[in-house]
Formats: structure tokens, C-alpha cells, sequence
């Protein structure tokens, strides 16, 4: 994995929470991602770690933001 890469895929995360969280469901939310995905970059020694446990992050929020309000 490349680092460059990596870097780009977490600030594009970044972005994207950013742009719908805090427009849909406020700070708090928002808060409480950054922190989550700033331990997993801490914690996660190794860089496939971090990417699936960014992706599963980025699943768990469309579908907390799209399917939720549904059911």
C-alpha cells in the first residue's frame, strides 16, 4: 500500500464526513468519528489494518446516515 495513496483515501474520509455529517447530523457526531478514526490510525501497526477498519468506519456511516432512518 502505498503511502501517498493511503493519505489520499483518509483525506478524502476526512472530506466526506465532514461534508455530510456536520451537515446532517451536527458536531457531536462529527467529534466523535475523528476520534475513532484517530485511534484506529494510532493503534492499527500495519497499513492494511488501517484501510479496513476505515472502510468498515466510512460502511457503518451510510449506513447509520441512509438505512437507519428508514427502519
Amino acid at each position: 500500500m502505498d503511502r501517498k495513496l493511503f493519505n489520499l483515501v483518509f483525506v478524502g474520509t476526512m472530506l466526506v464526513m465532514i461534508i455530510f455529517f456536520a451537515a446532517w447530523k451536527g458536531l457531536l457526531y462529527l467529534v466523535g468519528y475523528l476520534i475513532v478514526v484517530a485511534l484506529i490510525l494510532k493503534l492499527a501497526k500495519s497499513e492494511k489494518i488501517k484501510l479496513v477498519l476505515l472502510l468498515i468506519l466510512i460502511l457503518m456511516m451510510i449506513f447509520g446516515m441512509y438505512v437507519m432512518p428508514i427502519i
